[in-house]
């Protein structure tokens, strides 16, 4: 979760990406689990800002989804639905 809300806080930001090195930091860390796998949609033109990110957030695995309205609702939906994984 942790990589997921770093790579969503970066987008709100603005900051870009590096694809080579997300490459290579995706390669050395936990295998990607399906239990852990989000669909995030953003509304049309929404402005990548913390507190205007708007949008659709799924989990692929139990099909939970909401609506968000900022970046800390989204987050809040994702450690909600990944609490009962990480608890185990």
């Amino acid at each position: 979760m942790v990589y997921a809300y770093a790579m969503i806080k970066q987008a709100a930001q603005g900051n870009s990406r590096d694809p080579q090195a997300e490459t290579v930091s995706t390669q050395t860390s936990a295998p990607l689990s399906p239990r852990w796998a989000f669909v995030v949609q953003l509304r049309q033109s929404t402005p990548l800002t913390p507190e205007a990110l708007t949008g659709r957030v799924e989990h692929i695995v139990t099909g939970q989804a909401m609506l968000f309205a900022s970046l800390d609702e989204l987050l809040s939906f994702v450690q909600q639905v990944l609490s009962p994984i990480t608890n185990r």
